[in-house]
């Protein structure tokens, strides 16, 4: 079995290109990794957890009636050989409209391939949970950063203050440059969010995959810029 290192922001990342595509994917970790948690801190309101069972019809009933996208699904290494089977005959009745995420031991991947092989097949890739403890940024690289992210930022608010469009603001070459930054403008716009709610939810999501925002909250610069601020402490970010 051939296995990718993947971490909760490529996760993020991976989801965001695959929302609303139906799919499995297969993340391998042990318990006490504790993977599933912060997958779903990391994905957000969107996501929901599902606890799999023997009893695969009822599963495959609860699959289907949540609107979750995607599903983290736990509690399959307590599946025997032949409940892998009746996985594996209810393929079909298993594959929704939207994404599935397996969270699941070497163990467990190794009786999915070896008794569910028409499921394994669905499956976009099996990935090996591989989490590092985020490090301290350098305060020379820091204050590099800080220094970059304000003329952009700056260049940013001065060209598209008075623009109405969403997608232009989000398209402005000095936004897409800071998004480029990827997790190094992540402390910048964190600071400069808690100093003045602006419209860097898209940035965020871009740099990161995370969705921390409620439906209801769409469209509330003030709420978005707390659901953020949030998740970027829940998640171990310091800024």
């Amino acid at each position: 079995m051939s296995l990718r290192s993947i971490g909760a922001q490529s996760v993020g990342r991976r989801v965001a290109l695959e929302l609303g595509s139906p799919g499995f994917l297969a993340i391998i970790a042990s318990p006490q990794a504790r993977a599933v948690e912060r997958i779903a801190e990391r994905l957000g309101t969107n996501a929901a957890q599902l606890l799999a069972s023997e009893d695969i019809r009822a599963f495959a009933a609860r699959l289907h009636e949540s609107p979750a996208d995607p599903i983290i699904v736990s509690g399959l290494d307590a599946l025997t050989d032949s409940a892998w089977q009746k996985l594996d005959r209810q393929r079909d009745r298993l594959l929704r409209d939207r994404l599935t995420l397996l969270v699941l031991s070497m163990e467990s991947a190794e009786r999915l391939s070896r008794n569910a092989p028409n499921l394994a097949s669905l499956f976009g890739g099996f990935y090996q949970w591989n989490e590092a403890p985020r490090a301290a940024p350098d305060p020379a690289t820091a204050e590099a950063d800080q220094a970059t992210f304000d003329i952009l930022a700056k260049q940013w608010i001065e060209e598209t203050q008075s623009a109405s469009s969403v997608t232009r603001k989000v398209r402005h070459p000095a936004y897409q440059r800071i998004i480029a930054m990827g997790e190094r403008a992540i402390p910048p716009i964190l600071r400069d969010l808690e100093r003045e709610p602006r419209m860097w939810g898209p940035a965020l999501h871009a740099i990161t995959g995370a969705l921390p925002v409620p439906p209801a909250d769409a469209g509330k610069v003030a709420h978005i810029a707390r659901a953020w601020l949030d998740w970027a402490k829940d998640n171990g970010y310091v800024w």
